[in-house]
């Protein structure tokens, strides 16, 4: 129980694990324990199971908008582009002169593109609370779902891809052994 994690993937949280993500303060204090990278991955589904959760509390709060969706589709459409543009604009090179640098590296384009994708939902939840249809926020969580699970998602293959990427560029450290073993710094 007390062994160092070693480089090898995880693979993916438990149900149990990514119940107690979703559970509030629960991150600040159980992600210090254990494997930062099944963190990581239970982080990366609350956030999925999240979007679809403000989904089916927007169904029964029963908001059908009016039939005028024209403005909605716009606005959600604008925020999607600035989301895509963000993630290109601001996705920096993973930094691999230290363990901790890489690590924090991957969890920063991780984090960047989680907050992108769903800045889109988030919008589509405010329009449907100021008179938009329901199935706006829909269009809104279906894109940043989709985008969670394509963009950077924390699995096994993209980080195979990360490490092949790094080891062309020199680089020999291990991402998987880096995301493990390093711990998140602290909130202040």
């Amino acid at each position: 129980m007390g062994q160092q994690p070693t480089d090898d993937d995880p693979g993916w949280p438990s149900v149990a694990q990514v119940l107690r993500a979703l559970t509030p303060g629960y991150l600040q204090i159980g992600s210090r324990k254990g494997d930062q990278l099944i963190a990581l991955r239970s982080i990366f589904v609350s956030f999925s199971v999240t979007l679809v959760a403000f989904a089916v509390v927007l169904q029964l709060i029963g908001n059908r908008g009016p039939n005028h969706v024209l403005p909605w589709l716009w606005l959600l459409a604008v925020a999607a582009g600035l989301s895509i543009t963000a993630i290109a604009v601001l996705t920096k090179p993973l930094d691999c002169s230290s363990e901790a640098k890489l690590a924090v590296a991957y969890r920063n384009r991780f984090f960047l593109t989680i907050a992108s994708c769903e800045s889109v939902a988030l919008f589509g939840f405010v329009f449907a609370f100021i008179g938009a249809p329901t199935w706006i926020y829909d269009l809104g969580a279906a894109f940043a779902l989709s985008r969670f699970w394509t963009v950077d998602p924390p699995t096994p293959r993209r980080l195979q891809q990360h490490q092949a990427a790094l080891a062309t560029s020199g680089c020999e450290l291990s991402l998987v052994g880096a995301l493990r073993r390093t711990i998140p710094p602290s909130p202040r």
